[in-house]
């Protein structure tokens, strides 16, 4: 199901038939290293990984990480979206995109779409984004698109401290 559109992209929920995208995405170098390893190693962990964790979260709170799709050819390009994190205070706005695809916008395209539909269906007062210190390019995104830092906190005990930041609507 088509979630939202910006200029160039449509964002949709992702399908299990989109596993492979997913598995392969989830294994590039970069997001290994400024993301984290998921554990995905196959097809099938990617589909359980899609019915266990995304397709959950759109049913208990009808957002989560969404497929990001080019408009014209629909070629999938990475994912982003919104997700609630126990050790988060607020909800916390996530993209990856893939390597083939970096460097073209994308990822502060899709999140700007995501803050206006924040603003139009979900209506949070604050949403936020965590990043690695060392992902340059994330950090830019995250600066354009009108988010301040914060502080830089451990959030999860088994990796290092990430910088937080804050959109305020």
């Amino acid at each position: 199901m088509k979630v939202l559109q910006t200029s160039r992209l449509s964002l949709h929920e992702f399908e299990i038939s989109d596993a492979p995208f997913l598995l392969e995405i989830m294994n590039q170098p970069d997001y290994h290293r400024y993301i984290g390893d998921r554990g995905l190693r196959t097809v099938a962990d990617a589909e359980t990984y899609i019915k266990e964790k995304l397709i959950t979260e759109y049913k208990k709170r009808g957002f989560g990480f969404w497929l990001m799709r080019l408009k014209d050819g629909m070629s999938p390009v990475g994912f982003a979206g919104i997700i609630v994190r126990d050790e988060l205070d607020e909800p916390d706005v996530g993209y990856a995109i893939h390597e083939d695809f970096a460097g073209n916008g994308y990822a502060e395209e899709a999140s700007r779409g995501i803050l206006k539909y924040v603003t139009e269906f979900l209506r949070f007062p604050v949403i936020c984004a965590i990043t690695d210190p060392d992902n340059k390019a994330s950090i830019n995104v995250l600066i354009k698109c009108g988010f301040h830092f914060e502080k830089q906190a451990l959030v999860f005990a088994d990796e290092a401290e990430p910088n937080i930041y804050n959109f305020f609507f």
